[in-house]
């Protein structure tokens, strides 16, 4: 009831509005006497045609036409009428119809635009929702990598440090063998060579894992680590056969 009460409104407010129109004319018609005929129904049918769409200024346009060839042409009621009334009546469709069309055409193309707009503001809110998303995105990214690099700053300066604690231990046990060995063996002029060979060894060793600190990844630096280790342990303990066969 309440949608076909809704569909109706146009129609009705059309009649009235025709009626409204034949009241105006009578109390114009009686301050300054006679009026044109259709002076005030034209704005009637385009304001009807405006609001409500061609249907409802078309329906203006008939109510108007009934109206003043009842109420208005003389001789009133629905009998014949002269020759320039029935023209004045065509002349008054013909411009009603026409304004209802324009009339018709321009609320569509104003509703029309007025869509068009509410879509494109819209659009224009959903790209801004998605501007400020990947704005914090982009935040949070910055965040995670200088968390990252505050994490990769800690495990290298704890890399460091296990390499010097170990690094240093295994320094200070193979110095103190080979000043040992170059002490009772000072006057062997091979083991005084190989020992000092040993020593070179250990002195390229600690810049190789200093330079490689700085220069290559945490991963990197304990591979390099363990291998230089081994590398060192197994020419060390070649060496120390070599002096026992000596």
């Amino acid at each position: 009831m309440r949608n076909k009460n809704t569909w109706l409104m146009p129609y009705a407010g059309a009649v009235l509005l025709v009626w409204v129109a034949l009241g105006v004319r009578y109390s114009i018609v009686g301050f300054i006497g006679d009026l044109p005929t259709w002076i005030t129904f034209f704005p009637v049918v385009m304001f009807v045609a405006l609001m409500a769409g061609i249907r409802a200024g078309l329906l203006a346009t008939v109510t108007s036409i009934m109206t003043v060839y009842y109420f208005v042409l003389v001789p009133k009621g629905f009998v014949h009428k002269e020759l320039a009334d029935i023209v004045s009546v065509i002349f008054f469709a013909s411009m009603g119809v026409f304004m209802s069309v324009v009339a018709g055409r321009y609320r569509r193309t104003r509703n029309n635009l007025l869509e068009s707009n509410k879509e494109l503001e819209n659009e224009i809110e959903r790209r801004k929702k998605i501007e400020a998303s990947l704005i914090l995105h982009q935040e949070r990214l910055q965040n995670l990598y200088f968390n990252l690099q505050s994490v990769r700053e800690e495990e290298r300066a704890n890399i460091a440090r296990d390499i010097h604690d170990e690094l240093g231990q295994i320094m200070t046990a193979v110095k103190l063998d080979i000043a040992w060995m170059k002490k009772q063996y000072s006057d062997h002029k091979g083991i005084f060579e190989k020992t000092s060979s040993t020593l070179s060894l250990i002195d390229g060793a600690i810049k190789s894992i200093k330079s490689a600190f700085f220069i290559f990844p945490s991963f990197l630096v304990y591979v390099l680590f363990w291998f230089l280790r081994i590398e060192m342990t197994a020419e060390i303990s070649s060496r120390q056969k070599a002096l026992s066969h000596t």
